[in-house]
């Protein structure tokens, strides 16, 4: 029916009825809408595992409303609608990013002239990717940076890697921040002695400063790995500390051609290398180690020094100023240590020395109190003091009076003939042989008297010197008695007598220092140190009369003996010379 044939009333009825009828479909729709919303999860398995399960790493059973592990745990499920995206960087993209900004840091350094060598960015992975950081919990030092030291390397990164249990070991000592305090402070009151080379307060010093300013890696390596190796608790850390030390010298010796790696600081490093693969009783690692560290020394004209010509400046730069009294005494006596182990190195292997003595324009060391304190102090040459000292020596100098003693003894003694029965008599060789007995006297003058025996016995430098002259004098008068005895010789009661005495004494000498001696085992650590012990005990149990009953000379050599092997549980070349001893001594019981 059309609209016009209705009345106006009936018309607004049939609007509003429309109207409602409309709003009724519309709340209709909205609650359908509401409806099939909530419907959706009730209906449908969730495609993804909840987000808590998720970041455990845990199966998830996408139950609703909640999944079984949450609900057991009470934790608040929720489940992702859609894959999370990516939005961090992965670990090997930061690694790269971390040395690349390292790599141009060093580049922008290298154009500019501050900082002092041993300070400058020192560490081998500033442009090496092969070389990841070592774990930074495991060498931090209480009150510093954690990671001043780096990470232990991976052993998959490197053949020269640690070993699963040095790496456990390692591991033992995690979050223990003081653990390399305690290896640095095990160095220098237990180990400085031997290369009493770096200044103490100002290293401890530098490695507070940031990384830029500290001592190179692997100076700082090899420092800790010669204190661990007198630590009880440190001890496992000595071999990977060392191995680390290693690969980072290295890895500066092929870092932009090598030029990083010639300073002092690596130069110490190579020494303190080559000690401790001595100790270790890895002696042709340590003869070319102690090579490396005499060349770059060389190289810096360390032996020759130039105090006086203000227009030149001293090559290698330690932990200071190159206008530093305390650094030009650490160049002195870092060449000094060199010299000393070069020296030593001659007379117990038999490896021809590489430094000429005629060629050192260097003045010796200066006393342990003017280097600490930094207050200057005058000092003469070599030469000059051999030939009669003019002023008190340090005993570092009285060191290296004696090695070079040592030195020239034992090359007396192999260069002489024995097959012509004038050749003792020869007027050359008794010549020098009387110079090097003067020379001897003019050092035991030379030695302080708070140093002098039996005051010295608790300085380790004191016992090393005082060992050093009997050995020069047995390895004087050691020979000429062999031969004598022997009767080979004319006159050979004439060089018996003197001889034995000489030996006698010398051997008696040895054993009173050693039986006095509170830390002997310190003592014997050094490999000169365990080389005289067998020395003597080796003369004990000969048949040479040294004016000693045989009970005593036995007593005397099973001391050595014990001593050896005592000192053996931390030194291998002490382990060694006291299994030799042990094995002389039962042939002699054997035949007795």
């Amino acid at each position: 029916m059309p609209l016009t044939c209705l009345g106006d009333g009936k018309i607004h009825k049939l609007a509003f009825a429309s109207r409602l009828i409309q709003s009724y479909q519309d709340f209709i729709s909205f609650v359908f809408l509401i409806l099939q919303i909530e419907a959706v999860p009730v209906n449908m398995t969730p495609r993804f595992s909840c987000l808590a399960c998720k970041d455990k790493k845990q199966s998830c059973d996408r139950a609703l409303p909640k999944c079984f592990r949450c609900s057991r745990q009470g934790y608040n499920c929720s489940y992702p609608d859609k894959r999370k995206t990516a939005t961090g960087k992965r670990k090997q993209v930061r690694d790269l990013e971390a040395k690349l900004t390292l790599l141009e840091a060093r580049v922008d350094r290298s154009y500019s002239q501050a900082g002092h060598a041993s300070g400058r960015n020192t560490s081998p992975h500033a442009g090496d990717e092969s070389l990841p950081p070592l774990p930074e919990t495991c060498l931090a030092a209480g009150g510093r940076s954690p990671g001043y030291l780096g990470r232990l390397q991976d052993d998959s990164t490197r053949g020269d890697a640690l070993t699963s249990n040095e790496a456990a070991a390692t591991e033992g000592i995690a979050g223990d921040l003081p653990v390399t305090s305690e290896m640095m402070k095990l160095y220098f009151e237990k180990m400085n002695h031997a290369t009493p080379m770096i200044h103490r307060s100002r290293y401890e010093t530098c490695v507070e400063l940031s990384s830029a300013n500290q001592p190179p890696m692997c100076l700082q390596y090899i420092v800790c790995a010669t204190g661990a190796s007198h630590g009880s608790a440190c001890q496992p850390l000595a071999m990977p500390l060392y191995r680390q030390a290693r690969a980072y010298a290295e890895a500066d010796e092929m870092d932009d051609e090598g030029q990083r790696s010639f300073d002092l600081a690596h130069v110490q490093t190579w020494l303190l290398i080559a000690n401790f693969e001595a100790r270790k009783g890895l002696f042709s690692r340590a003869a070319v180690s102690l090579a490396r560290s005499i060349r770059i020394a060389q190289m810096l004209n360390l032996h020759r020094e130039r105090r006086n010509d203000e227009t030149e400046t001293l090559p290698p730069r330690g932990f200071g100023s190159s206008r530093d009294w305390i650094v030009l005494e650490e160049c002195r006596r870092t060449w000094w240590c060199l010299y000393v182990s070069d020296r030593l190195l001659f007379a117990t292997s038999g490896l021809p020395s590489i430094i000429d003595s005629t060629q050192v324009h260097a003045s010796l060391p200066a006393s342990d109190q003017a280097f600490q304190s930094g207050c200057p102090e005058e000092t003469s040459t070599l030469q000059r003091v051999l030939h009669g000292p003019d002023r008190a020596c340090s005993l570092l100098a009285l060191r290296v009076l004696a090695a070079s003693l040592f030195h020239r003894a034992i090359y007396l003694s192999g260069s002489r003939k024995t097959e012509d029965g004038d050749d003792a008599n020869d007027e050359a060789y008794w010549g020098i042989h009387k110079t090097i007995e003067n020379e001897l006297i003019s050092l035991q003058s030379a030695i302080p008297e708070s140093f002098r025996l039996p005051h010295g016995l608790k300085c380790q430098q004191s016992v090393f010197i005082h060992v050093l002259i009997q050995m020069t004098i047995l390895s004087l008068y050691k020979p000429t008695m062999q031969s004598a005895q022997g009767g080979n010789r004319r006159n050979s009661s004439y060089l018996a007598s003197p001889s034995c005495k000489h030996v006698g004494n010398a051997v008696l000498h040895i054993v009173n220092i050693f039986k006095s001696m509170e830390d002997i085992n310190t003592a014997l650590q050094n490999p000169i140190q365990s080389y005289a012990a067998h020395t003597v005990a080796l003369v004990l149990l000969s048949n040479s009369d040294i004016g000693q009953d045989e009970a005593s000379k036995v007593a005397s050599a099973k001391f050595l003996q014990r001593s050896l092997r005592q000192a053996g549980k931390t030194s291998p070349i002490a382990l060694s010379l006291s299994e030799q001893l042990e094995l002389k001594l039962a042939e002699r019981d054997g035949l007795s």
